[in-house]
C-alpha cells in the first residue's frame, strides 16, 4: 500500500497533544521553527487560535483525518493522515501496514482500541456486507433448493463449511469456524 510519509515522532510531539484514554488529538502550540518567514505573523496567529482545538477532520469511511503541514519540514508529505495511524507514531515512533480499530469504530482511537495486525487480522473484524441477506457473515440461502449454506474465509481463500436444513445449523457452523479461526467477537456486525 502506497501511503505518504507520516512526519516523524519528534515532529508529531511538537505539534500535538495525544490522550490514550479518551483518543483525542489536539493541536499543541506551534514552535518559530515552524513557520516560513513570510507572512509568519499572519501564520502565527492562525495556529494561536487552534491550540488545545481537535486535530481531527472526519474523513472517508468514518476514519479520522489530521491535515499537517509545516513549510520548514521536508521530511514528509504536507497533507491529510489518517489519526490512527498518527497515534501509533505518536506513541510508538513507527507505524506498521494495517492498524485494527478493535471495537470497529473507526472513529474510536483510543490506544487500547487500536492494534498491529495484518489484512487477514483486519479481515477477521469488519462488518456485515452490505450484500449479505441473511444477517450473517457467511451464511446464505440457496435460491433454488432452499438449502443454508455457511462459508469462512480461510487464507484468501473461501472455504465451504456445508449446506444445513435450517437456518441455525448453518450460523452454528459459521460461528464455530470463526471461534477456530480467531476472528474477533465483532465481526458480521450491522454497519
Amino acid at each position: 500500500i502506497s501511503r505518504k510519509q507520516l512526519p516523524s515522532q519528534r515532529i508529531l510531539r511538537e505539534i500535538l497533544d495525544y490522550n490514550p484514554i479518551t483518543g483525542a488529538l489536539t493541536w499543541k502550540p506551534r514552535l518559530e521553527k515552524h513557520f516560513e518567514t513570510q507572512d509568519k505573523k499572519r501564520s502565527v496567529r492562525y495556529f494561536q487560535k487552534r491550540v488545545g482545538s481537535s486535530a481531527y477532520a472526519i474523513g472517508t469511511r468514518g476514519y479520522l483525518q489530521v491535515n499537517i503541514q509545516i513549510p520548514t519540514d521536508h521530511s514528509f508529505s504536507d497533507g491529510s493522515f489518517s489519526a490512527h495511524r498518527i497515534v501509533w507514531q505518536l506513541v510508538h515512533g513507527e507505524t506498521p501496514d494495517v492498524i485494527d480499530h478493535i471495537n470497529g469504530d473507526t472513529a474510536d482511537n483510543r490506544l487500547s482500541n487500536l492494534r498491529d495486525g495484518t489484512g487477514a487480522i483486519n479481515a477477521r473484524n469488519t462488518v456485515l456486507h452490505s450484500t449479505n441477506n441473511s444477517g450473517v457473515s457467511g451464511v446464505y440461502q440457496c435460491k433454488t433448493t432452499g438449502a443454508w449454506s455457511a462459508q469462512i474465509h480461510v487464507d484468501g481463500k473461501f472455504k465451504r463449511l456445508g449446506r444445513f436444513a435450517t437456518f441455525n445449523e448453518a450460523v452454528a457452523a459459521r460461528k464455530a469456524a470463526e471461534k477456530v479461526l480467531d476472528y474477533h467477537p465483532n465481526h458480521g456486525r450491522a454497519a
